[in-house]
């Protein structure tokens, strides 16, 4: 289970995200070392987010970004 933090992604985490062809509408702030990997899906709720890229700012295990993109066409 992960505790997080939900917020819509800026315009410029989108774009540097298509870039890459991972489009992403979310980031998700989670304290500690990952716990989700890149194709691994998120809920809340009814909702679902599947995670497109992960950053662990550091390397010092304080805090996990995901990158994610909410998803209700599964």
């Amino acid at each position: 289970m992960i505790h997080a933090v939900l917020a819509q992604a800026t315009p410029q985490e989108k774009a540097r995200w298509e870039q890459i062809q991972h489009p992403i509408t979310h980031t998700i702030v989670d304290r500690g070392h990952p716990k989700a990997a890149e194709t691994d899906q998120l809920t809340c709720g009814n909702r679902k987010f599947y995670v497109q890229g992960v950053d662990e700012p550091g390397q010092l295990g304080l805090y996990t970004i995901y990158y994610v993109e909410e998803r209700a066409d599964v």
